[in-house]
């Protein structure tokens, strides 16, 4: 998945790029260095990788060592936006950013 800022014409770049992973065996050093090199390619500031399981501790070092701009996103983190997006005109919002005000819902609906 693909995010850019709200309003641009994404043609500067992309500003994040989500990769989500359902795996049952830890995510291994080679899924961050592609999404890593996708990041770079595409001129983006971060890349979180949503997954269902942990970084392995190889994966932890590498994307440590050569400060690649991904982000591991899982366990309970996951479990929390599962939840918000059940809820009916709800969401969830990725860290660091500020949350946009929603605009007050008219009398009757």
């Amino acid at each position: 998945m693909r995010i850019w800022e709200k309003g641009t014409d994404r043609a500067p770049a992309t500003l994040i790029i989500v990769q989500c992973k359902r795996e049952r065996r830890k995510i291994e050093k080679v899924v961050l260095k592609a999404l890593a090199a996708d990041v770079k390619w595409n001129g983006a500031a971060k890349g979180p990788l949503v997954a269902t399981t942990d970084w392995s501790p190889d994966a932890r070092a590498v994307a440590r060592t050569r400060a690649y701009p991904v982000e591991e996103v899982n366990g309970d983190a996951v479990t929390a936006w599962e939840r918000a997006m059940r809820t009916a005109g709800a969401g969830t919002t990725l860290p660091h950013r500020p949350e946009t005000p929603r605009p007050a819902t008219p009398p009757g609906r």
